[in-house]
């Protein structure tokens, strides 16, 4: 007897059951595959604030010097792991792998996987060679330790560790997830985490178009306009996102975009909690 055949209907009904299946999973999927990378991010910035202490316990309890400081202290950008510009005479302290290499000599550990860093090849190079690139290599995270400093939106100032008993009475924040804005000269805001709503204009460059940064870390976002309060928050896209801070306790914590504060030139967002 010749099997009978689906007729259009049932296949219809299989295709809409599969179509309602996948519309259940595929987004459980999509955070699940979040949540892991949300703790893999953590477990860099563990490794990273591991890093950091080793050196200090070697060094008389001091934190390596901010390595994206200029010499003439009137500049620093707290997501670079050197400081050059093209002029090698404009950075004060020596890169990140002059003072970390031999504790942290990949430069994965800086690289959030929740960024888009493909070229790990090439920051590699840079990292290590960082007198030779030609260029500030930037990572997924900003960098606070060695005394980093910017005053802050709501009139404190904020001073990175610099180690020997100061992080007791001064900040502990060691290093976080990055969320950098260019304001007056560009309407990018750069993000370790891509949002996950909401509508306005991802940007596809690999470097900085004005100064040549190696910027392949970031989603280079440009909200919608009028998106953006005029409150020092961050827009509401922004503002779920989940971030990991490391602190000088050896512990990584969790934030989200609603528990940051800007800083009063409007560059960076950190965490609120910096103790």
């Amino acid at each position: 007897m010749k099997p009978k055949a689906f007729t259009l209907i049932e296949l219809l009904v299989v295709i809409a059951i599969i179509a309602l299946l996948m519309s259940v999973v595929v987004p459980s999927l999509r955070k699940a595959k979040e949540s892991a990378n949300l703790i893999i991010c953590a477990n860099n910035l563990n490794q990273t604030v591991k890093g950091v202490l080793a050196y200090a316990a070697d060094n008389q309890s001091v934190l390596p010097p901010h390595p994206a400081e200029r010499i003439n202290g009137t500049f620093s950008v707290a997501n670079y792991l050197n400081y050059h510009q093209g002029v090698a005479g404009w950075a004060k302290n020596e890169g990140t792998y002059y003072y970390l290499g031999s504790y942290l000599p990949l430069v994965d550990t800086f690289m959030c996987p929740l960024g888009r860093t493909r070229d790990y090849a090439e920051l590699q190079y840079q990292y290590e060679n960082y007198k030779d690139s030609g260029e500030g290599t930037n990572c997924s995270y900003n960098l606070y330790w060695g005394g980093y400093s910017m005053p802050m939106l709501d009139g404190r100032h904020f001073t990175g560790p610099k180690g020997r008993g100061d992080t007791k009475a001064g900040a502990q924040l060691l290093l976080s997830d990055s969320i950098y804005n260019w304001p007056g000269v560009a309407e990018d805001w750069w993000l370790s985490h891509q949002p996950r709503r909401g509508s306005g204009l991802f940007k596809e460059y690999n470097r900085d178009p004005m100064y040549g940064n190696y910027c392949a870390s970031f989603w280079i976002y440009v909200p919608a306009p009028g998106s953006i309060p005029s409150t020092g928050r961050l827009p509401t896209e922004m503002e779920e996102l989940r971030m990991n801070a490391g602190y000088t306790d050896g512990s990584v914590r969790r934030y989200t975009g609603q528990e940051t504060m800007m800083s009063s030139d409007g560059y960076f967002y950190i965490p609120q909690t910096w103790r």
